[in-house]
């Protein structure tokens, strides 16, 4: 979010949550937006926008007005699990937004929103959870794009110890959403240890636990701004070398329906790609579409993306049709759709060590910004 888009927001909502969370995208550490960051989060302290907990204990996330709807668990992470390879990630990260997520962290001293994982439930697990939620919850809000949050807070020493006991079991827990503030969360432990000779309570991280059988994964559309000096033509010839193109009657059909599917719009025309054999490898996670069209594509045919011109592409989430994205962009802009990674190839490729490029998942449910923090200790690292 840009300082236009920033000002505009400060007239219309002063009191959004965005004001603390918008410096994410701004661009390299500063202590100017971190400050403004950290003046309005005391400015909703200070007007009682947030409670504490009692005594230390975990919550309970439901998201969804649906009895069914996935029930998570959030409480602090030991970020001593991504080093024992128990916290399990599957994407690349960006340096320069670790950095500034790093020094957003430090400054206001807080978690602003937890990261999302999964779990593979080893059973009874969610029996417990809905046990915990039979009655009213103490916090239900409404977010923006109409989602209902509610939470149970959980305290009490017997209850706290089941679910801790069943989560200990865990073999491994895997990043769904949240890689980059997990990333900037391990910088800022292993500077303030540098310094203190131990992270403290910089060493854990707020996180959101959710079922794997309950998770919903979706694409993110790639917009990639049409190459200078380059015809469609010439694009398409390129494309081709690599893919198989049909042409088809618009974006509906063009919605890949299965994995090693794309579907492609190129000068306001839509076409169904599938990958040649020479440009699969066998081996995780080069196989995978995401892998195939980050290097096939955005790099060798468009120079989009990292190791590219960065500024080319960006990722729309794929709760938007392409319908909607065919409406809205313009005739030259260029959009690449996949079909989702599948939950059980997220876990393949965190298992193997591996990782995807960025944005290669969009997750519902999506945690609510600034419905739940963490204290945290608050030191600006020497070195950004």
């Amino acid at each position: 979010m840009g300082p236009e888009q920033l000002t505009a927001l400060a007239q219309r909502e002063p009191w959004s949550f965005l004001h603390v969370t918008g410096i994410e995208a701004a661009g390299p550490p500063s202590d100017e937006p971190a400050g403004d960051a950290a003046a309005h989060l005391q400015r909703l302290r200070a007007a009682g926008a947030f409670a504490a907990m009692p005594r230390p204990g975990v919550v309970v996330y439901r998201i969804g007005a649906s009895v069914q709807a996935p029930l998570g668990v959030v409480g602090d992470l030991d970020l001593a699990d991504c080093a024992a390879g128990r916290l399990r990630r599957h994407e690349h990260t960006d340096p320069a937004k670790v950095a500034t997520l790093e020094h957003q962290r430090a400054k206001l001293g807080v978690d602003t929103t937890p990261i999302s994982v999964a779990y593979r439930d080893p059973g009874g697990l969610q029996e417990r959870l809905a046990q915990l939620t039979a009655t009213a919850p103490a916090v239900s809000a409404t977010t923006a794009d109409g989602a209902r949050h509610d939470l149970w807070p959980v305290t009490d020493p017997a209850a706290l110890d089941e679910i801790t006991d069943l989560f200990a079991a865990l073999e491994a827990v895997y990043v769904l959403d949240g890689h980059h503030r997990l990333a900037a969360a391990v910088r800022h432990a292993d500077a303030v240890a540098a310094d203190s000779g131990a992270p403290g309570d910089a060493g854990r991280i707020l996180t959101a636990l959710f079922p794997a059988e309950q998770v919903q994964l979706l694409d993110y559309r790639r917009v990639v701004r049409r190459p200078p000096h380059e015809s469609a033509h010439a694009l398409l010839d390129a494309v081709a070398q690599r893919f198989t193109v049909t042409p088809v009657d618009g974006p509906q059909q063009a919605e890949p329906g299965r994995r090693g599917e794309m579907g492609l719009r190129l000068d306001g025309q839509w076409y169904r790609l599938h990958p040649r054999a020479h440009i699969c490898p066998q081996r995780l996670p080069n196989r995978l579409d995401e892998a195939v069209v980050q290097r096939h594509l955005l790099h060798d045919v468009l120079g989009a993306g990292p190791g590219c011109d960065e500024s080319a592409l960006s990722h729309v989430p794929g709760t938007v049709s392409l319908s909607e994205l065919d409406a809205r962009l313009a005739p030259h802009d260029i959009v690449l759709a996949l079909h989702a990674l599948p939950i059980t190839e997220l876990q393949a490729v965190a298992d193997a060590g591996a990782v995807l490029p960025p944005k290669s998942t969009y997750v519902t449910p999506k945690v609510a910004a600034g419905l739940l923090l963490q204290r945290r200790t608050a030191r600006v690292p020497a070195v950004l």
